[in-house]
């Protein structure tokens, strides 16, 4: 088990690298999409704002910034496609060759896979990235035990263990975000958010359940785009139906979305107890905004958050007490919490440091 705290790893190798991320083709990889694959354009922007040769392959409607370039990847919207994703390979295999390094971070790995089957000896120093918390079910073995492996924390590393031993190369490397991007707010409305795709996982039943209960104003917004947040989202009204404190905002816009964090008293997404979240980057977004959390205790939300900034309840009635006491947060600690340590420069920083310390 080889655990890297790559925040604090002290980057540098100045020289030029040529280096391709890989997302997904299930969303293009954009603020208004998935906020993963919207994470592999902000990734690929800050590689290249930091003076390297970067390309983006990702489906038609990414953006990259700062001199980054794209090139487009087939679509399969909002569904997990192997022959998508294997088509990368197919369309841009030997110009891929000529990179240096190659950050795998689609939804199967099958370029990563790939590489290493049939150009063992003269693939670029390739990485995987899941973003997931569970069975590592992509790339497959052996590939996920003889490549570096990124995961979004710790929790989530260590889990992967579980499939793949514990003597392989397996770091993680937190979110980051474009800071520029998230303008706080102190001044708030009278408003709770739930902010997430519409699942039971993320605990959209348990935040209407608060509302009902206590009284306050709920805002649910998030994605219906996938088959089953359609289903749970259509759940979720009737479980609200008759409920003037409860309001419904399907599908909003970035800026729609950005909004309603700043102006929020506290974002609610109270994870259910089956649920393991990776990463959480809907927290980091809100803590930036100055805007805090009100979570329950699921991995990775301890490692993740601070009781200075969230409250990571354990039950129900926890959860209410953490509603009645949210505006005992100091906001302004929200912001720099999440500023210093969920920034997008560090994040690519990180991924250079994974290089200094696993290719030479």
């Amino acid at each position: 088990m080889i655990y890297g705290k790559l925040l604090i790893i002290v980057y540098y190798n100045t020289e030029l690298m040529h280096i391709a991320v890989i997302s997904s083709s299930i969303y293009p990889a954009n603020p208004k999409q998935y906020g993963s694959e919207w994470l592999n354009s902000v990734l690929a922007s800050y590689l290249a704002k930091l003076g390297h040769d970067v390309t983006l392959y990702a489906p038609p409607g990414s953006i990259v910034k700062y001199g980054a370039k794209l090139r487009y990847i087939p679509l399969s919207f909002t569904q997990v496609s192997i022959p998508h994703e294997a088509r990368i390979y197919e369309m841009y295999k030997d110009e891929l060759l000529e990179y240096d390094y190659i950050i795998d971070a689609s939804s199967t790995c099958r370029l990563a896979e790939r590489m290493y089957f049939w150009h063992r000896d003269e693939m670029p120093f390739t990485v995987f990235f899941r973003n997931g918390f569970g069975n590592l079910d992509f790339p497959r073995p052996p590939v996920s035990r003889e490549l570096v492996g990124v995961f979004l924390s710790k929790a989530a590393a260590k889990e992967a263990e579980k499939w793949i031993g514990t003597k392989h190369k397996l770091t993680y490397i937190y979110y980051g975000l474009p800071l520029e991007d998230y303008q706080p707010c102190y001044d708030k409305a009278n408003y709770f958010l739930y902010f997430s795709r519409f699942h039971k996982d993320k605990g959209i039943f348990t935040a209407i359940k608060l509302a009902k209960k206590l009284g306050f104003k709920l805002i649910c917004a998030g994605s219906t785009l996938a088959k089953d947040h359609k289903k749970y989202y259509e759940e979720a009204r009737r479980m609200a139906s008759g409920c003037k404190n409860i309001i419904f905002v399907p599908n909003p816009t970035n800026e729609q979305k950005i909004e309603l964090m700043r102006r929020a008293k506290a974002l609610l997404v109270p994870l259910s107890p089956e649920y393991k979240e990776a990463f959480g980057l809907v927290f980091v977004e809100a803590l930036l905004l100055g805007t805090p959390v009100i979570t329950l205790d699921r991995p990775s939300a301890p490692e993740i958050l601070s009781k200075e900034v969230a409250f990571i309840c354990k039950d129900m009635k926890e959860l209410e007490k953490a509603c009645r006491e949210v505006d005992t947060i100091d906001l302004r600690k929200c912001r720099k919490f999440a500023e210093q340590r969920y920034n997008a420069e560090r994040m690519a920083k990180d991924y250079l440091a994974l290089f200094d310390k696993y290719a030479t």
